[in-house]
């Protein structure tokens, strides 16, 4: 299969399927983020509140989309370290801007900064390990 445009590296070609053709499009992984904004509880119960941003720039529209959640995770050698959602914990969300390709990485920047103030909001007070 041939595409008209070339692909950059750092892209993927996305193709969705229209009535009897293709179309195709440029969309570019540009930042994964992922911190750790607080430890809670000590030992085998220690769990870590963690914030993820993902963006993606579609290059043909200048679209930015961010894609923003939050779990917890247990800290311990003997936990699954599997991601727990935690009914405390905000839902998923997912921030969309026209702009250009050079300005995503500060506006990533900024959406995440602002996500992680909300979900540190969100930790229950009693649940904030004091050390």
């Amino acid at each position: 299969m041939r595409f008209s445009h070339p692909v950059r590296r750092g892209e993927i070609k996305l193709l969705w399927l229209n009535p009897g053709k293709y179309v195709s499009r440029n969309v570019a992984n540009l930042m994964s983020i992922s911190e750790i904004i607080e430890t809670l509880g000590d030992g085998d119960r220690e769990t870590e509140v963690c914030a993820t941003a993902e963006t993606q720039y579609d290059s043909s529209t200048q679209k930015i989309s961010v894609t923003l959640d939050s779990f917890a995770r247990c800290v311990a050698a003997s936990g699954n370290r599997e991601h727990q959602t935690q009914p405390w914990l905000p839902p998923a969300e997912h921030v969309t801007e026209h702009l250009a390709r050079d300005e995503a990485e500060a506006f990533t920047k900024d959406v995440f900064h602002s996500w992680v103030r909300k979900v540190r909001a969100a930790i229950p007070d009693e649940l904030i390990s004091t050390i």
